[in-house]
């Protein structure tokens, strides 16, 4: 790769072999890893050129190299998955994290086309043949989620709600964007599940956006995640609970995952539709995980990950737990699974949640309550 970001003729060389024994889909992923920092340079040399020629912008070639290196290893992921969805899903986070910085919405789906346009004229024909269907798939997604229908009147006061409680946090006003919401609770106009699920979740992955993005650094996402584990624990001590139904679940995130708010929420709607919730939090190592669940003779065990290298954590988890408890009901869910729920069972799980919401529905039909 010479300075100018374009791929020189022993990098082109490398990039046209052919694959031999491999099979094309894997091979095309393996290269995707093992070179993203060379596609994503000149990708992002295109983007920067393109900006200033028909937009009249001058971007960052670092931070636009560091956003296509990042894509190109989640196509890999997505290739290797055979996941259409789980590649338009990572450009529809992103989008959201432009956003979040009001960047001109015509940069990412021009980003999207100059990784497509380099990945075609660097690859060879058989590397290059699975890939299309992933470019088609999240500029599709793009175009619809730049279209999506406007909020209804209550949608609007969620995402009201959940904008104050963003601006109060970014300001360190955390306690009055708690009250703002446990108020909006008290005078019903704010379901208990809809402040979960509609202001909590949507305010978090609101914040991973602008810490991606770079908006705020480690404290204020610290900041920000304890504060919303403070405005759960109020919310819940306001909330009516139903009667036990007899069943117990334990939650936590697989070893390595620190991110367990997402997980403490779910954990907050079984606790309040009469289960017995034991929550671990984050990162239990898979041997403790079995211990405990075969000590309090769990009937539901859920386990989260979000981020896509933990997935072969997950897998030793499952393996783990099936060893001790053969007959244990297990869900799986977060980021790192989105676009696989149909492969749920294949790791060794009942089935995929997607949501706090999702959990719900699905343990209700395990256990047919």
């Amino acid at each position: 790769m010479d300075s100018n970001g374009k791929a020189s003729e022993g990098f082109r060389g490398v990039l046209m072999m052919q694959p031999t024994s491999m099979e094309p889909t894997l091979f095309s992923a393996a290269l995707l890893r093992t070179s993203s920092q060379g596609f994503a340079s000149v990708a992002a040399g295109r983007v920067v050129e393109r900006a200033l020629e028909e937009l009249q912008l001058s971007l960052p070639f670092g931070e636009w190299k560091a956003h296509l290196y990042v894509m190109t290893q989640e196509l890999a992921a997505a290739v290797s998955d055979a996941s259409l969805v789980q590649f338009a899903n990572k450009w529809i986070w992103i989008r959201d994290s432009h956003s979040a910085r009001e960047m001109d919405p015509r940069l990412l789906p021009m980003a999207l086309e100059e990784l497509q346009a380099v990945l075609k004229d660097a690859l060879a024909p058989n590397a290059w043949e699975p890939l299309p269907p992933y470019f088609a798939a999240a500029a599709q997604a793009l175009e619809e989620h730049a279209q999506a229908p406007e909020q209804d009147s209550q949608g609007e006061l969620q995402l009201g709600i959940a904008q104050e409680l963003l601006l109060r946090i970014r300001d360190a006003k955390s306690d009055e964007g708690m009250d703002l919401v446990v108020e909006a609770v008290r005078k019903q106009e704010l379901s208990l599940s809809d402040a979960l699920d509609q202001v909590l979740v949507p305010c978090l992955r609101r914040f991973g956006s602008l810490w991606y993005a770079g908006e705020v650094g480690v404290a204020e996402e610290h900041y920000a995640t304890l504060t919303l584990g403070r405005l759960l624990e109020r919310l819940l001590f306001i909330a009516p609970r139903k009667a036990s139904n007899g069943r117990s679940v334990v939650l936590s995130t697989v070893d390595g995952d620190t991110h367990d708010i997402t997980l403490r929420i779910t954990a907050a709607h079984f606790e309040l539709e009469g289960w017995r919730t034991l929550c671990l939090g984050a990162s239990t190592p898979a041997e403790d995980l079995a211990g405990f669940c075969v000590r309090h003779q769990s009937d539901l065990f859920i386990l989260a990950a979000s981020l896509n290298p933990q997935r072969h954590a997950v897998t030793k988890t499952l393996e783990t737990l099936r060893k001790a408890l053969p007959s244990q009901k297990i869900l799986i869910g977060g980021g790192a699974f989105e676009g696989l729920e149909s492969r749920a069972k294949a790791l060794g799980a009942d089935g995929y949640c997607e949501s706090p919401q999702s959990a719900i529905a699905q343990a209700r039909q395990l256990f047919q309550l």
